[in-house]
């Protein structure tokens, strides 16, 4: 989380894992670090994306299954599994419960998972729809993770938020995303992975580093780029977004002073030492004579 902070992120979506822990930790102050929008769990069919294929489908219902949450169960782990219309109602409800401000649901196979084929669909578009249309009900957006088309069109069809990969997406799809307002998160790392299966997995997060550099590449302006990742972040999150990602009358103030222009070159960003102040909710977090809590610095 402070290394997170550290670099200039202020806000960050975590779609699947103990993000929701983590985010009730920050804002207690327990630990320096951004806001997170998490997720809680990842929803998932059974033989999808989010199974534990190596042990018994009994098992994996018992510790993951939204209907067999037991007494001093938290359903506190990264992935929920739902069959129907009710447990993926159940499902979001388990998320919500937890702290979670989004809500992933798997509508396609995966990359890293094995047993299921990202170019699949998985969950029925019944399914879907309820995900969607519980998590509107309690304020909260959807991701849908997609890899292949038919996926991505039966996501888009059912009205979430964002497509996340979207990696074998062809033009069709992109009408479709584009027609339907629906926010395209592209991650290069996806399509790698399924180029080079077996590759070093932390690299992937080293190059996360690299988004801004990747996407003034595949066309956008270095201003582009930037205001993808400030001012369209909150657009993710939809009703439970921060006022924050731009400079503006009652708007947050988050933000960040660098020591040379990323307008002129996005790769600026990458090297932490360029990244001189960072502030959250107006508090200074890093700076010349400033401790990773926000406090005076020991030396």
């Amino acid at each position: 989380c402070w290394e997170v902070l550290q670099r200039g992120y202020t806000s960050v979506r975590d779609l699947a894992g103990h993000g929701c822990e983590v985010s009730r930790a920050v804002d207690e102050g327990a630990v320096a670090g951004p806001n997170i929008y998490a997720a809680g769990a990842c929803i998932s069919q059974l033989a999808g994306h989010g199974d534990v294929f190596a042990l018994p489908a009994g098992d994996v219902l018992l510790n993951l299954g939204a209907a067999h949450v037991r007494p001093g169960h938290y359903a506190s782990a990264p992935s929920c599994i739902a069959a129907g219309e009710d447990e993926c109602r159940q499902a979001v409800r388990l998320q919500v419960r937890r702290g979670a401000r989004c809500v992933k649901v798997l509508a396609s196979g995966g990359v890293m998972s094995g047993g299921d084929d990202p170019t699949h669909a998985q969950f029925s578009p019944r399914e879907l729809a309820a995900v969607v249309d519980e998590a509107r009900r309690l304020g909260r957006s959807v991701a849908a993770h997609v890899h292949g088309k038919p996926g991505i069109v039966a996501a888009v069809e059912a009205g979430v938020r964002t497509v996340e990969h979207a990696s074998l997406a062809d033009d069709e799809c992109l009408a479709l995303i584009k027609r339907r307002g629906v926010v395209y998160v592209a991650t290069r790392e996806a399509i790698e992975l399924l180029l080079e299966l077996g590759d070093d997995l932390p690299r992937v997060h080293r190059d996360k580093l690299r988004l801004l550099e990747w996407a003034v590449e595949a066309g956008l302006s270095n201003l582009e780029a930037i205001r993808a990742a400030t001012a369209n972040g909150p657009l993710t999150v939809e009703g439970q977004a921060p006022r924050t990602g731009q400079l503006k009358a009652g708007y947050e103030a988050d933000f960040i002073g660098v020591t040379a222009n990323p307008v002129a070159d996005v790769r600026v960003l990458q090297n932490e030492e360029n990244i001189r102040w960072v502030w959250k909710g107006g508090r200074l977090f890093k700076g010349p004579g400033v401790g990773p809590w926000g406090e005076p610095a020991w030396f």
